[in-house]
């Protein structure tokens, strides 16, 4: 005892000249140190009731995989035991109090086979089991010492540790070791809580370890961890709240990144393997040193705010089985200048790249139905924007203040949210298609440059406040289709000419507040239309007819022409641009065609009115 007491105060003096690394140090105490002789007593007990301790039905089953077979190779092992030296580490800078016995406390954890010794300024787990969980850390029984505690060595045989075990050990400055076994009395798992708070800046996982519980590392002063192989399940908030962990590996069997896991860390970069699927919210947020994020090619989902506020992640690519952008995705990442889409995307979520300042380019993929509020707000570098015609509608904000001078619109858009547009300063021309049926409050405002815009035949509401503050604008026609218009529209527009239906002036005086520019009413529009009668053999494939063998226009009005079908076979269709469509499996006959046709007008002349004609198909 003597001999060993004085080669620890050798070793320790030779640490403080460097001569020897502190981890030595600490992993010889840890191994050949004297412990207190309750210790001793509770490892007889142990080893009396060694025999009598069931065999555990996990132990039984036959290995499912390759990894299973690898434990039960281990367990042909099973006495076999390994140490890693500073498997946890603290701030290095306080040494091991000596043991003395008399000063001990111990005991045994609940009804478990896993016990406690405290002495000095050290706490050994040690036993063969589980160690039980509590729910809450003043139920753990070394809680009153937590504060006292600066060494923490849990021995072999230990297979889980449980619950709230660890928590707020803030004072392990020479950190901790713990043995680990092979086989039956192998680690397993690390329980909700186990290290929260603790002053932990390091950590080497054992491989036999199958799961990970939430908050396990939660503000624990990580400077980075690996992900063993067979770590199955993550739980949330697991390793959130380490400001310097720098780096991360993630192994080959987690399956999901669940929320909050690496929330507030200190990441460089990430690298999510292939094995992932999803990726939670909050996820990785407010990384602020991330440059790089590669997400793995089978992540199919990628959570709420994931990426958010990772100021310095300047590059990402959207593996192809994402079908949906989350909200918020990347919302705040200033220096993200490049971003690659799947091809089969169908949303963009709300704020998905709010304020991603430094974004210059964007291409929305020809599936996306839908691009919802505030996506991307904020985008200042953006230069150009191009939807296609897939997308349904353009959120509220979905472009304000963004700095582009180009900005194409689908024909297929059905709405416009309010202020989509607002602030585009740069803009200098707008096409609204054919399509749209709706422009929200302030969409257009404050487009101080734009100057030329086209609303097309379709459109039939315009909100508050459209077009205000766009100085630039100088003429503009409201198609006759236009059958509602908000307040102060124009408001601001003091040069701007305006050509509208007599109607729809003097629908809503207060349209016209802040507006001092002119207006003139457009002319009426005439249409002579007449049906036809066609002649078509449909067999094994629907058959088409062109529009000029349908209808005769001696009078052809002003504008393009709409068809819509009023009535008629089922089986027989009409589209707006008037081709008429037999389909397969109808009976041969005469069959009647009731058509509506319209002339939309133009810059002068306001819509003829819907013309109803009969058309005559005949089928052979």
């Amino acid at each position: 005892m003597k001999i060993k007491r004085l080669l620890a105060f050798a070793v320790s003096m030779a640490m403080i000249v460097g001569m020897v690394p502190t981890f030595v140090f600490a992993d010889r105490l840890a191994l050949e140190g004297e412990e207190p002789a309750a210790t001793e007593a509770a490892e007889a007990e142990e080893e009396g009731e060694e025999g009598e301790e069931p065999a555990e039905s996990e132990d039984k089953a036959a290995p499912a995989d390759a990894d299973d077979a690898e434990d039960a190779d281990d367990a042909d092992t099973d006495d076999e035991v390994e140490t890693e030296e500073f498997i946890i580490e603290g701030k290095k800078n306080a040494e091991p109090e000596s043991s003395d016995a008399k000063n001990a406390v111990s005991g045994r954890i609940g009804k478990s086979k896993v016990y406690w010794t405290f002495s000095g300024n050290t706490l050994n787990v040690y036993g063969n089991g589980k160690m039980p969980s509590w729910s809450k850390e003043t139920q753990v029984p070394w809680h009153a010492y937590r504060d006292q505690i600066k060494y923490l060595y849990i021995r072999a045989g230990v297979r889980s540790i449980g619950n709230y075990a660890f928590k707020d050990l803030k004072n392990l400055s020479g950190g901790a070791v713990y043995s680990y076994a092979r086989g039956k009395k192998a680690m397993k798992s690390f329980g909700a809580y186990a290290f929260a708070g603790s002053s932990l800046y390091s950590i080497s996982i054992s491989k036999t370890v199958t799961s990970i519980g939430a908050h396990a590392f939660d503000n624990a002063s990580l400077i980075g961890v690996s992900i063993p192989g067979k770590v199955k399940t993550l739980g949330v908030y697991a390793f959130a709240n380490n400001p310097n962990m720098q780096y991360v590996s993630i192994g080959k069997k987690v399956k999901a990144i669940p929320n909050f896991c690496f929330y507030n860390c200190g990441l460089r970069s990430v690298s999510i393997p292939k094995n992932v699927k999803s990726v939670g919210q909050y996820a990785f947020y407010s990384n602020g040193y991330m440059t790089a994020a590669t997400i793995g090619k089978n992540v199919k989902t990628l959570g709420k705010y994931a990426f958010g506020h990772c100021d310095n992640l300047e590059k990402v690519v959207i593996p192809a089985k994402v079908k949906a952008l989350s909200e918020g995705l990347f919302v705040s990442c200033s220096n993200l200048k490049s971003v690659k889409l799947p091809a089969k995307l169908t949303s963009i979520g709300m704020g998905s790249f709010f304020l991603c300042s430094k974004l210059e380019s964007i291409a929305i993929p020809g599936k996306v139905k839908a691009i919802a509020g505030a996506a991307f707000f904020g985008c200042t570098s953006l230069n150009s924007i191009r939807i296609p015609g897939s997308v349904k509608s353009i959120g509220a904000n979905a472009f304000t203040n963004c700095n582009v001078s180009d900005i194409t619109l689908g024909n297929g858009i059905k709405t416009i949210g309010s202020g989509a547009f607002a602030n585009c300063i740069k803009v200098t021309k707008i096409v609204i298609p054919s399509s749209v049926t709706s422009i929200g409050t302030g969409a257009f405002g404050n487009c101080s440059a734009l100057a030329d815009v086209t609303v097309n035949y379709g459109v039939k509401t315009i909100g508050d406040g459209v077009f205000t503050d766009c100085t630039s604008l100088k003429a503009i026609t409201l198609p006759s289709s236009i059958t509602k218009i908000g307040n102060d529209v124009f408001k601001g527009c003091s040069d701007l000419y305006i050509k509208l239906t007599q109607e729809l002036h003097s629908s809503n005086n207060d349209a016209w507040n802040g507006f001092n520019g002119g207006c003139a009413f457009l002319s009426e529009n005439a249409l002579t239309v007449t049906g036809k009668t066609a002649t078509v053999k449909v067999k094994k494939k629907a058959k088409k007819i062109a529009a000029s063998k349908l209808y005769t226009f001696t009078e052809p009005g002003k504008g393009a022409h709409l068809f819509a079908k009023v009535s008629g076979n089922k089986k027989i269709t009409v589209a707006s641009n008037g081709v008429i469509t037999v389909k397969k499996g109808i009976k041969k006959g005469t069959y009647t065609v009731k058509v509506k046709v319209l002339a939309t007008g133009d810059s002068d002349y306001r819509d003829s009115g819907w013309k109803t004609i009969a058309v005559k198909i005949k089928v052979k």
